[in-house]
């Protein structure tokens, strides 16, 4: 009889609803299931709001993955319109999503992490990588048409050289 396990984690709001995540692992086959009692209010917002509008929106219907949030609305946008960005535009909108992705790991490092051990989180620790996070988003896309306008061929602004060599 195959051993079984269940692991189960759970995120719920009064408005956000819930996720259950619950993995069971056994000798042959590990399996993972998804169940969302989300409510599906936020599309809604969109309805007969302008593309410029939507664009606008979609980051701050969530506390976290803004920058994913909006690259996920333009492409959407782009797909229905049938429109594709330029490559340059593609490449820098992935490394806003990974480098939000980043930051977001580095704060649960430096802030939740240490509080799930009894310890104080370290805020001053995580100040600088948070800057020099923000920075490069905002080097990456300082007047945000990476991410607002649909089927954008070239970004407006290159990346200065000094943050290209700093980073790239």
């Amino acid at each position: 009889m195959a051993r079984e396990r269940l692991m189960s984690a759970k995120s719920s709001a009064d408005i956000a609803g819930s996720i259950t995540i619950s993995l069971r692992p056994d000798d042959d086959l590990h399996q993972a299931r998804i169940h969302t009692e989300r409510p599906m209010l936020a599309s809604r917002l969109f309805e007969g709001k302008s593309v410029t509008r939507v664009l606008h929106l979609a980051p701050l219907l969530f506390s976290v993955c803004g920058q994913a949030q909006s690259v996920a609305a333009v492409r959407a946008i782009e797909n229905a319109m049938r429109r594709q960005a330029g490559p340059e535009v593609e490449r820098r909108r992935d490394y806003l999503v990974a480098l939000e992705g980043i930051r977001e790991h580095l704060w649960r490092f430096y802030i939740d992490w240490p509080k799930l051990l009894g310890q104080r989180g370290n805020a001053s620790q995580f100040a600088p990588i948070n800057q020099a996070c923000l920075s490069l988003t905002h080097a990456l896309n300082p007047d945000k048409v990476i991410t607002t306008v649909p089927g954008l061929r070239h970004p407006n602004q290159p990346i200065s050289e000094d943050v290209s060599a700093q980073w790239f």
